[in-house]
């Protein structure tokens, strides 16, 4: 029977693609967090970090972005995270379905969707139903909802605006 070192040694490690120029940066923090994962037994080997700088959209093209994705993929990433930006996320979700690889995404759009695509909150994107609450005070302190799309400008000079989040 194998050691747990010899095991650890035996397989391949796990490979994490990382699209977009910002990850670098936290390069220590997400080893860190994997780290962590190790030493709780959540994660069963060794874990490789693959960065692709050119997420596409808005810095760059679509083609590109779609080509570092397709470069990670390539590489044997089992799952890549970025594509942050929405027009970016929009331009891969059709490739992360397509090539049945996890894109995990911060974007804020609906329009990034599949069964391979993962949008983690950013902000209030995530309300319960995409309204804000505005608080007049002064003529009885009352309360309405209005579509987040409304500009919240359209709150009385003399009121405050605050998210509705679900208790």
């Amino acid at each position: 029977m194998a050691t747990i070192e010899e095991r650890w040694l035996r397989l391949e490690p796990i490979k994490v693609g990382w699209l977009g120029m910002e990850w670098a940066r936290f390069r220590r923090e997400i080893q860190m967090a994997f780290d962590e994962g190790i030493e709780r037994g959540v994660l069963d080997r060794r874990y490789e970090f693959l960065f692709e700088d050119d997420a596409g959209l808005p810095q760059g093209t679509a083609q590109a972005g779609i080509d570092s994705f397709s470069r990670l993929v390539d590489a044997g990433c089992l799952a890549v995270v970025g594509a942050n930006y929405t027009d970016s996320a929009i331009a891969l979700a059709e490739h992360a379905n397509a090539l049945r690889v996890p894109l995990i995404s911060m974007c804020g759009t609906d329009l990034f969707h599949g069964e391979y695509c993962f949008r983690l909150g950013n902000g209030d994107v995530g309300d319960r139903d995409g309204r804000r609450r505005c608080r007049h005070r002064g003529e009885g302190d009352r309360e309405e909802e209005q579509p987040r799309s409304d500009d919240r400008r359209q709150c009385t000079p003399d009121a405050s605006v605050e998210n509705a989040h679900p208790k």
